[in-house]
């Protein structure tokens, strides 16, 4: 009994240190993002920080509930409602919310710092929940003290442990200070790992201890043995050609017989050989060195999956519900890299099971099913480098119609468009940030942000995440990842003389089609495969390639490649399918960081380097450009009148302006605030774009700013008419990018009509 007991501890103790350690960098990206928001004036900037501190305070709030920290729990369910506000509403500044956010940082911090001498009592958390609440309601924040009734006298000595601008400083000096400490502590773990194996008493078993850091750094040395490799295969072939132009030389019947050009050629054709024999040996070593030191990092999914049981149990007991998990296939091992950015997304699945998958036990009984539900998480081997993970739950399954109507209410497809529309690609609408069915905001999901974190992170190991249902039968998940992140299998494309890499797991289907089955449906060009049309596009112009003209004749077939990411497919046209490849990915830099598609390359040799496609992006870029520039080109040719996006909240002004745009031929839709007409830019084109300025959700100024920031939307001309005129007001206007600025006091229709005629 003691020795379940102590293993019991043993766990809960490894759960904790696991917990205290994500904790802290979800820490540091609180204060740093908190700091950027604080600085930045950029409202498209502004976006970006608060989606990602709303998914800090989402993945910290899980991971906290897993170990009944309810204090930090409670504090990130407040902070994740105050970045949703934030992130629906626009962010606005206000007095006293950084103060706020910085002193909740201080609090979380406190509270995951083990046997801390000043830690905070139930009455700070509960003012800074309340305050947090308030930021979120909009209403102005009250300092400690300030809710008493007793003027000038706080109820509790509060208020100097609130952060102001002078102590912020103060606090990224102490997050550096700990990121150094981390640093120092890693380094004395490499040599004491290195003491202890090189120490006299080490057991014979041949089992030493070395620090997780160590192996890291000795697999990425390993894996730079690939260039060697490579270098190798590089110069036997460079060998092999030089003997072979010599032997043709020689046969030349009109050749000039040099003295020492046969001793050259024996020479070079023995080289060649013993190179040949050395690149052999040395692949061979480097291939089992690499195999070696990447199993010394492949660790079984037990180390991850051995607290699921209790999360499971906990969630359950929380929602009232009888749920058991079952594990199969635990013992199978994987890369330590690829398992710890798994932990996140089986999380989030797992609670999405016990919240929206199984029913409560009465609405079981009545089904005929065992009150109690079950999850079953299995993991399998999927050929010699891939895992499949199922994570499939025995309840409700997804209600198709309901997923309709939140489709539909959300605006992200016309309800002619969604009819089309097969159940699978229906259900992929789940994957969408923001999207979700539930009627109620629950402490435990219906945010509609879990799903979205999976399968960005999914996707960032390399992997894709699907999902499949059955009406009161249940839901099943299916994750599909690379054993390990040192190398992937790549197809080698070329296109306008031009070659790209694209991972092997997003290529549905390679093959050849005649010009004559390729079609137009709606403006698009498509194709059949497998009875299903799919839209068809050629990658290079996706890439935005230099389109040179071609003068030889119509081939017979064009290559093509189905690719499939995000629910999306999209049949890409290249030249060549050069063929498959193991590569090696290098990261681009910090100075190509932004390049869209394209987050690495892949060292095919010494002097053959080549970018990697990035293919959930890809296929953005391909949508964006076939409901964009292809429909907008339609227009043009076919002399239809020029599309005006009108956008303005006064229905007064917005009928006025409408009549005397349409009176002098324009074709105008109207758009009832800037978020809405943000919404109508990613549906469909428009030659120009006509705001007011003061409006909800989203106001001109900030919707001007998108559009500027958007790569396939910012050479639309702007036209701000409002009644803001203000010298300030007007300079803002250009500074985010509007191309003409008329104040609705001197609004003279003939002059609106004279600026737009100009623009466009």
């Amino acid at each position: 009994m003691m020795d379940r007991q102590g293993k019991q501890d043993d766990f809960l103790e490894r759960l904790m240190d696991t917990f205290r350690a994500e904790a802290e960098e979800h820490i540091d990206a609180f204060s740093t993002g908190f700091m950027q928001l604080e600085k930045s004036r950029d409202s498209r900037q502004h976006e970006q920080i608060i989606e990602a501190l709303y998914r800090e305070a989402h993945s910290l709030k899980g991971a906290a509930r897993s170990v009944d920290l309810s204090a930090i729990e409670s504090i990130c369910q407040s902070l994740e409602s105050v970045m949703r506000k934030f992130k629906h509403e626009g962010f606005v500044p206000r007095d006293g919310i950084f103060d706020v956010l910085y002193q909740a940082v201080n609090i979380i911090e406190k509270l995951n710092t083990p046997g801390n001498q000043d830690p905070p009592g139930d009455n700070e958390i509960s003012d800074l929940i309340r305050q947090l609440d308030r930021v979120e309601q909009g209403a102005p924040v009250i300092k400690p003290g300030a809710e008493t009734g007793a003027p000038g006298r706080p109820k509790e000595d509060h208020e100097s442990k609130y952060i102001d601008r002078e102590n912020r400083r103060e606090m990224l000096k102490n997050i550096e200070a700990r990121r150094q400490g981390k640093r120092r502590e890693k380094q004395a773990a490499v040599h004491t790992a290195s003491a202890v194996s090189t120490a006299p008493t080490a057991p014979a078993s041949g089992v030493i201890r070395v620090s997780t850091e160590k192996l890291v750094r000795a697999l990425l040395q390993a894996e730079e043995l690939i260039y060697g490799k490579l270098s190798l295969n590089h110069l036997a072939e460079e060998l092999d050609n030089i003997r072979e132009e010599l032997d043709a030389w020689r046969k030349k019947p009109q050749k000039i017989d040099l003295p020492g050009v046969k001793r050259l050629q024996a020479k070079l054709a023995e080289l060649a050989r013993f190179m040949d024999n050395d690149c052999h040996t040395f692949i061979s070593l480097i291939d089992t060195h690499l195999e070696d030191m990447k199993k010394l990092l492949m660790l079984p999914f037990s180390t991850l999956t051995e607290g699921f049981p209790r999360a499971v149990r906990d969630l359950a007991g929380n929602k009232r519900k009888e749920v058991e998990i079952v594990i199969e296939g635990a013992e199978n091992e994987i890369d330590k890299r690829v398992l710890e950015g798994l932990k996140d997304p089986l999380l989030h699945l797992l609670r999405n099971a016990v919240d929206h998958g199984v029913e409560s036990p009465q609405e079981r009984i009545q089904k005929n099913k065992p009150a109690s539900g079950t999850i079953r998480l299995a993991i399998s081997r999927q050929e010699s480098s891939k895992v499949e993970i199922l994570i499939a739950d025995d309840g409700a399954g997804i209600d198709l119609e309901k997923v309709k109507e939140k489709i539909i209410a959300a605006g992200l497809i016309t309800a002619e468009k969604l009819r089309e529309l097969p159940a699978d690609e229906i259900l992929d609408f789940i994957f969408h940030s923001g999207f979700s069915t539930s009627p109620a905001i629950t402490d435990i999901s219906g945010r509609g942000l879990g799903l979205a974190i999976a399968r960005e992170k999914v996707e960032k190991l390399g992997g894709f995440i699907t999902v499949a249902t059955q009406v009161n039968r249940g839901t099943t998940f299916r994750i599909v990842l690379p054993l390990t992140l040192a190398t992937f299998r790549g197809v080698l494309v070329k296109t306008r003389e031009a070659r790209f890499i694209i991972p092997t797991l997003n290529v549905e289907r390679v093959l050849r089609v005649r010009p004559a089955d390729i079609k137009t449906v709606e403006n698009r060009e498509t194709i059949i495969v497998d009875d299903r049309v799919v839209s068809h596009i050629p990658l290079s112009g996706a890439l935005e390639l230099p389109q040179k003209p071609r003068i030889d004749k119509a081939p017979n077939f064009i290559q093509m490649l189905v690719l499939g990411a995000e629910g999306m497919r999209i049949a890409f046209s290249v030249d060549e399918v050069l063929g498959e490849e193991e590569v090696l990915i290098k990261n681009l830099g910090p100075q190509l960081r932004r390049v869209l598609a394209i987050p690495g390359a892949a060292i095919l040799s010494p002097i053959d380097v080549v970018p990697i496609l990035y293919i959930p992006e890809l296929l953005k870029l391909a949508v964006k450009m076939s409901m964009g520039t292809r429909v907008r080109e339609e227009k043009i040719l076919k002399a239809k009148p020029r599309a005006v996006l009108l956008v303005e909240d006064s229905i007064t002004s917005r009928v006025l302006l409408k009549n005397i745009m349409e009176s002098a031929g324009y074709s105008v839709t109207a758009a009832v605030d800037g978020q809405a007409g943000w919404e109508a830019l990613q549906r469909e084109p428009f030659d120009i774009v006509v705001s007011d300025v003061d409006m909800p959700r989203m106001n001109g100024f900030q919707l001007t700013a998108r559009i500027r920031a958007d790569r396939y939307l910012s050479p639309i001309p702007v036209v701000l008419v409002t009644g803001l005129e203000t010298k300030a007001e007007r300079e803002k206007g250009l500074e985010v990018g509007a191309n003409a600025y008329i104040v609705k006091s001197n609004f003279d229709p003939g002059r609106l009509l004279e600026v737009m005629k100009k623009l466009i």
